[in-house]
């Protein structure tokens, strides 16, 4: 006989197996309602255009203009010329018998230039120096002469109008060695003269003299430029010529030695500026070792001038290039105001700002293209008031 088992299912358990499905799509449901919620909040604090679909404040982000340090780099292309310019010019009236340089020709102090005929400056130095020993010769005997006058004047042998005459010819005798002296030294100089040396080591600019001309009396025969040092002449547009001062620091490259930098600073700036090219000129010294800079050289400088001033970074400036720069400024009650303002230098990743802001006031930096004025803001940097 067979028994048959029945198992009995409890009314409980059928009652929870039943809810348990909807109450799990309720947990999911409230879940995805936060997420979405959630959602909604980050972009209302993140995208400005949602924020202002929804009428929530507009989410930026901010910074405090504040003093920095402005560099400020200006450039200018140019030339090299010579650190001075020495004009060598003749001292005697002779023909040139040696010229052993050539424009280009690299000099140093105390090189030959050009050397003239010397025979009749030789000539006049030996009938000088020969003068001389015959007038200190005469001038002795007149010596002699007065000294024994003198003797006899004493023992009233000898007439006061001789004595008179004797310290005459012996005046008379001592000019005539003065005389003799100064022509002789004279003579020598000339005797110098006939042989032109460089004064300063350099390379020859220009050379208008020609071997075996006779040259004239302060005739140039060539000028020396000095490059021991040298000018880089750069040119620089006029409206930095209130950025431009003596002593400024710069840096130069050469197209003859790329990648080459050259440090020097500015010595001389031009007064006048060109109205054709609207620049100027700054003369840029360079210590020239070795004379590997040689004038004529193309070069562009690199002069920067670092001052303490009120910036903002760049991301905060509207309408940068013109007159109608302004940022977006935010009040206390953190409130959007836009405000003009007179920039002036950009450096790295800073806008000096000229007038219109003061230290610490807090700017837009990130969100500012779609703000309005008088809007209302969610500042998202965490130092946005300091």
């Amino acid at each position: 006989m067979a028994i048959t088992v029945h198992k009995s299912v409890l009314p409980g358990r059928r009652s929870r197996a039943k809810i348990l499905p909807w109450i799990l799509v309720a947990l999911g449901s409230t879940v995805l309602a936060v997420l979405a919620v959630k959602v909604i909040i980050h972009e209302r604090n993140t995208d400005q255009l949602k924020a202002r679909t929804l009428r929530g404040p507009i989410p930026v982000e901010v910074a405090p203009a504040r003093i920095t340090t402005i560099n400020e780099v200006v450039g200018g292309s140019g030339q090299t010329v010579q650190y001075t310019t020495v004009n060598v010019t003749t001292k005697v009236q002779a023909r040139i018998v040696q010229l052993p340089v050539n424009v280009g020709s690299f000099v140093k102090s105390g090189d030959l230039l050009a050397k003239f005929d010397d025979r009749i400056t030789k000539a006049t130095v030996d009938a000088n120096r020969g003068l001389l020993e015959a007038s200190k010769v005469k001038a002795k005997n007149y010596e002699i002469q007065l000294k024994r006058l003198l003797a006899l004047q004493e023992r009233h042998m000898a007439a006061d109008y001789d004595v008179e005459t004797a310290e005459s010819n012996l005046a008379t005798a001592r000019q005539t060695i003065a005389a003799a002296q100064e022509a002789l030294v004279q003579s020598e100089v000339d005797l110098e003269y006939t042989v032109l040396s460089s004064p300063v080591n350099g390379v020859v600019i220009e050379r208008p003299a020609n071997l075996n001309e006779t040259a004239k009396l302060d005739e140039e025969i060539a000028q020396i430029g000095e490059i021991d040092h040298i000018y880089l002449k750069a040119l620089i547009g006029e409206e930095k010529v209130g950025s431009i001062h003596l002593n400024m620091a710069a840096e130069a490259g050469f197209d003859a030695y790329p990648g080459e930098v050259f440090t020097g600073n500015v010595e001389k700036i031009d007064p006048q500026t060109n109205p054709l090219t609207h620049s100027f000129a700054a003369y840029i010294k360079i210590d020239n070792p070795g004379w590997r800079l040689t004038p004529g050289l193309t070069g562009f400088a690199r002069l920067t001038l670092s001052r303490r001033a009120l910036a903002v970074p760049n991301t905060a400036v509207l309408n940068p290039v013109g007159d109608h720069a302004s940022v977006f400024v935010i009040d206390p009650r953190d409130r959007a105001h836009q405000r003009p303002v007179r920039i002036g230098m950009m450096s790295g990743a800073f806008t000096e700002i000229l007038s219109g802001l003061q230290e610490g006031e807090s700017i837009v930096v990130t969100g500012q293209l779609y703000l309005l004025e008088n809007d209302e803001v969610r500042i998202n940097a965490a130092d946005a008031r300091r």
